[in-house]
């Protein structure tokens, strides 16, 4: 973003600075994202500590649209100023501070993805609250109007990439399959299934393939397996016509 790299997760420090979860790289140094997004005191006794209590973790996503600041994930923070009194899944900046963001559209919903794609910024996610876990949520967001776009989709967007004029996601059906689709801004297409439960999705190519833990799957229904009792696939990408892939594996079938 902007030639910085944006990072989210786990973590209070990087590279000597209090970061909180979200931080940027310019390629010398490591800068927290305006403020951190669990550098916060509560004059609560139980949730003073060093570095600051997050009440539940887990900031996967972390983007830049219209020059601000996105994190999004499953998570509730700590507001030390009484207003608000916890930011759930979803916040953005406003004066300096992490506030939460569409709180009344996307209510408890666990964010799985947000990527900016033909100038509007893309946000997916589960909703939680509802007695169905593979109830999806899209919505684009062009700065000043947040739509749904889902489109009557059954299932969970579990991710999602983009690639040339389309989005690209991964929707769970059900908990040991789903499927590939693709979406112009106007209509959908569904692509092909895959096997397992979906933890990335990339696009290449006017095509795109799904990490599943034990195997990548492609869009035309084949895959590169790895062994379950050797470990699961987090993580894959496409670079210079290859497929790297990343995980807790020694072996690949």
């Amino acid at each position: 973003s902007n030639d910085k790299l944006l990072v989210a997760g786990k973590f209070s420090f990087a590279g000597g600075a209090i970061t909180g979860g979200a931080a940027s790289y310019d390629g010398f140094s490591w800068d927290e994202i305006n403020t951190p997004l669990t550098h916060w005191q509560s004059s609560d006794p139980d949730f003073n500590a060093d570095p600051p209590h997050v009440l539940q973790t887990g900031v996967h996503h972390l983007v830049e649209y219209n020059n601000t600041y996105f994190a999004g994930g499953s998570f509730k923070f700590l507001n030390p100023f009484g207003q608000n009194s916890t930011l759930s899944n979803l916040a953005t900046i406003e004066n300096m501070m992490w506030v939460g963001f569409a709180e009344s559209e996307l209510g408890s919903t666990e964010i799985t993805g947000m990527l900016v794609h033909k100038d509007l910024l893309f946000i997916s996610g589960a909703k939680t609250e509802q007695a169905n876990a593979f109830d999806t949520a899209l919505y684009s967001w062009d700065g000043s109007s947040l739509v749904d776009v889902s489109n009557g989709i059954i299932g969970k967007i579990a991710a999602i990439d983009a690639y040339d004029s389309y989005l690209y996601c991964a929707v769970q059906t059900d908990s040991t399959s789903g499927h590939i689709v693709r979406y112009d801004c106007t209509s959908w297409e569904d692509l092909g299934s895959y096997s397992g439960f979906a933890l990335d999705i990339k696009a290449s190519s006017g095509s795109a393939f799904v990490t599943t833990g034990d195997a990548v799957w492609f869009a035309d229904g084949s895959a590169v397996e790895i062994g379950s009792s050797n470990g699961p696939v987090y993580a894959a990408e496409i670079y210079q016509d290859n497929l790297i892939v990343g995980g807790l594996f020694t072996e690949i079938d």
